[in-house]
């Protein structure tokens, strides 16, 4: 009886490509699921995704404000060469931390590096002058020079050297601006969220062409980001300065401001590429420093200056999110204060916040 149940069962092999049982009178067509996969046989087999590398013209962040999106080894090396690390402006970033009495060798490094690039740059100007050129400065001036009159010379140029004013980035202020403080916002996961991955919900969808690829970014809206805009260009100079790059970030802040109060925008070749990070430098915007505030989620973009910074936290996919109008308040508050460097870390504690100077008084308390 036993023999004859087993006679009964059909004569199974194995196939050891695919790892399906098939009847040696039988084969599983190609792309078809085996007579193994109990869940559905016989079915079409689900396609295998292509690992596709994330573009990295959006510079996103985790929940703690750290760089998330993958950076390739092309786009650094592009950042180092570029203009958003141009001499002058290095220059003046490692004067920044070196006030602070940072020690650290890599900013030494850098700013001889910067140095090394001015006086190369300074030769090449000296060699495209005319050897009649050379005669003649020759023949005005003496031949010798004490050595009194040596050091004096040196010290002109020494002078005239500090002085070359680094490159400003934002033009005229408004009339309509005219006495406001400039209040610089960044953009993603301060203001939006986007997402390569298809979001339910996402406020705008951007197409984006990388390559002869086009990707399509899913954009959510921090709560309360329209009303924030429309109240802060009341009281502040609007700017978004994002380390983003203007092919999506363009087109986002196209439909983003419905109030139209942007009044400048900048992107990734703004920023100042310091150690691996994209930093908002805002000693190059020609723009009071004492008057300045920069709102990001990212403590890697205030790094030169933190004394200027909201730090507001990361907004992922939180509806619930009201920070804005925390923000908003404490901006509105300290509108007319003297100077907001060491006030605006304070943003948490409104409406108790400490004036830095004795004397200070804040609007609004």
């Amino acid at each position: 009886m036993q023999q004859q149940r087993n006679s009964n069962k059909p004569n199974l092999t194995v196939d050891t490509n695919n790892n399906e049982y098939r009847s040696p009178t039988s084969s599983t067509p190609t792309g078809v699921r085996g007579s193994r996969d109990l869940r559905s046989p016989g079915m079409p087999k689900s396609p295998v995704a292509q690992t596709v590398a994330i573009p990295d013209f959006i510079t996103q962040t985790d929940a703690n404000g750290n760089a998330t999106t993958p950076r390739s080894a092309q786009a650094i090396a592009g950042a180092r060469d570029s203009k958003v690390a141009s001499p002058v402006t290095k220059s003046i970033v490692r004067s920044k931390r070196t006030d602070g009495n940072d020690s650290d060798s890599s900013s030494k490094d850098l700013m001889e590096e910067s140095c090394d690039t001015f006086v190369d740059s300074f030769r090449m100007m000296c060699c495209c002058l005319s050897s009649s050129d050379i005669e003649n400065s020759n023949k005005a001036s003496p031949r010798l020079k004490s050595k009194e009159t040596q050091e004096s010379d040196d010290n002109v140029e020494t002078k005239n050297l500090n002085q070359i004013s680094p490159p400003k980035l934002l033009g005229a202020i408004h009339p309509s601006d005219t006495g406001k403080k400039c209040l610089v916002l960044d953009l993603d996961e301060t203001l939006v969220h986007s997402s390569f991955r298809a979001v339910e919900g996402a406020d705008f969808v951007i197409p984006v062409k990388i390559e002869d690829v086009v990707h399509f970014v899913y954009v959510a809206k921090r709560p309360g980001v329209d009303e924030f805009l429309l109240e802060m260009s009341k009281h502040y100079e609007i700017v978004i300065y994002t380390a983003s790059l203007n092919k999506y970030a363009d087109p986002l802040l196209d439909l983003l401001d419905i109030h139209k109060v942007i009044r400048y925008r900048l992107f990734r070749e703004s920023c100042v590429f310091y150690e691996g990070n994209y930093v908002k430098d805002l000693s190059v915007l020609d723009r009071d420093i004492s008057s300045s505030i920069i709102i990001d989620n990212s403590p890697n973009s205030y790094l030169f200056h933190p004394e200027n910074a909201i730090d507001c936290s990361s907004f992922i996919d939180d509806p619930r999110d009201r920070e804005l109008d925390q923000i908003g308040s404490f901006l509105v508050g300290i509108k007319d204060a003297k100077d907001v460097r060491g006030l605006a870390p304070q943003w948490r504690d409104w409406p108790v916040v400490s004036p830095i100077e004795e004397g200070d008084e804040l609007m609004g308390r």
